[in-house]
């Protein structure tokens, strides 16, 4: 009876659908966000405004929902159809207190994650793998070593559903705040501040910040509603910014550390030129502070690396030189270069020997490519043919870095006082 029991289980077994282990492997995680009332969520038309909903997470071990207030997240990106979303989870309807939930063991428990698109990056990966490589070029010289990816964001694709509708492939990710730094709102010194915009004097360090939030450097975290806390952190910026402005050149040398981080600094030239990112030399700039004295130059917003057009229509030359990248006029960046180009110089080459090479980019965009599946890259194809630029692929990456390295090696070996 024994053996005639097992036979029938096996039958039973074979005649089942195999999907328990081959689903799990050939899937996202899934977000499914439904809006309170339309147009909702995919009416959302400016980002100062944003819907209320409910959204659900569900990925192989957790699941939960909870309600989220979600506005569009981005600048230029918001034009396009796929949208990037900021999403702040709350405990109830009253969208009052908030809610800190975990995506990933890693990053911890907070309210507030963006959703993103990657529309114009048809590899989806250039944002995620070039906070990976700053992480990475970071994590040596002790750069925010507490906080999650060493201060710069980092994310993981999911598959995003709005009211029923499928959205496609997204990305969760570490949003522009201070959790990103391991920042406390009990600190007054912590603070984070972002360049909104490339033309602003303040952001070339050619002018003291305004203090009007998304003017010109837009306080992320830091007292916002403490109009007394709030002029004391714009003068510990504007302190920063008057040395670029009016100190010697003896004075910038001798004294820089006293204002910025200078490890931080000189990762995030050599980044910059290496990875040809033309698109962060003023706008997309955050400098992160944990005392209120020294800056850190933090990278934001990689979707452009390697040579990427801003729309994805294109890539730049490899030989694209710094003069010619938005934002390029900034007196930090003219200084660091003019007065301390033996350490750029002997920095950049020591990153090209652990992290800043094909072999080991390739590595972290092809890791980053395996997370999805075939038949995932098919749904969100299918979803959203026009996606511009879809011949850049990872082969087309891997080519622009060949032709940069030889490009950049040249500069930086030619780099002397001016």
């Amino acid at each position: 009876m024994k053996r005639i029991a097992c036979l029938v289980a096996a039958v039973v077994l074979a005649m089942m659908p195999c999907v328990c282990r081959g689903e799990e492997e050939e899937s996202l995680p899934r977000v499914e966000v439904v809006s309170n009332w339309m147009p909702g969520v995919l009416g959302l038309e400016d980002k100062y405004y944003p819907a209320e909903a409910k959204l659900t997470y569900t990925d192989r071990n957790v699941s939960f929902t909870y309600p989220a207030l979600v506005k569009l997240q981005g600048g230029f990106t918001a034009r396009y159809p796929k949208k990037n979303y900021t999403v702040k989870f709350y405990t109830d309807d009253t969208y009052e207190n908030k809610q800190k939930v975990s995506f990933r063991e890693d990053w911890g428990k907070h309210s507030k994650y963006v959703l993103k698109a990657n529309y114009q990056d048809s590899t989806q990966a250039r944002n995620i793998v070039g906070a990976r490589l700053a992480a990475d070029m970071n994590r040596p010289y002790g750069i925010f070593p507490d906080a999650p990816n060493c201060g710069q964001t980092d994310g993981f694709p999911v598959e995003l559903y709005v009211d029923g509708e499928y959205r496609g492939l997204y990305t969760v990710n570490i949003p522009k705040d201070g959790w990103m730094f391991g920042m406390s709102k009990k600190n007054e010194n912590h603070l984070l501040m972002s360049a909104e915009h490339s033309s602003p004097p303040a952001v070339r360090f050619e002018g003291e910040a305004s203090g009007f939030q998304d003017t010109d450097w837009d306080l992320k975290h830091g007292p916002e509603d403490d109009l007394d806390g709030l002029v004391k952190a714009y003068e510990k910026l504007n302190r920063a910014i008057r040395f670029v402005m009016n100190s010697t050149d003896e004075e910038f040398r001798d004294h820089f550390s006293e204002y910025f981080n200078l490890d931080a600094a000189l990762n995030y030239y050599c980044f910059v030129w290496y990875t040809n990112t033309s698109d962060n030399m003023a706008k997309n700039v955050l400098l992160a502070t944990l005392d209120g004295q020294v800056w850190y130059p933090m990278l934001y917003d990689l979707d452009t690396c390697f040579g990427l057009y801003y729309n994805g229509e294109g890539v730049f030359s490899p030989e694209k030189t710094e003069d010619t990248y938005q934002g390029n006029e900034s007196l930090l960046w003219q200084r660091l270069e003019r007065l301390f180009p033996d350490l750029l110089r002997e920095r950049y080459f020591e990153l090209r020997k652990t992290v800043l090479n094909e072999a080991y980019i390739m590595q972290l965009f092809e890791a980053f490519e395996k997370e999805i599946p075939a038949e995932v890259w098919q749904r969100e194809r299918e979803k959203w043919p026009d996606v511009p630029g879809q011949e850049y692929d990872l082969e087309n990456i891997r080519e622009h870095i060949r032709a940069r390295e030889v490009f950049v090696d040249g500069i930086f070996s030619r780099m002397e006082f001016k």
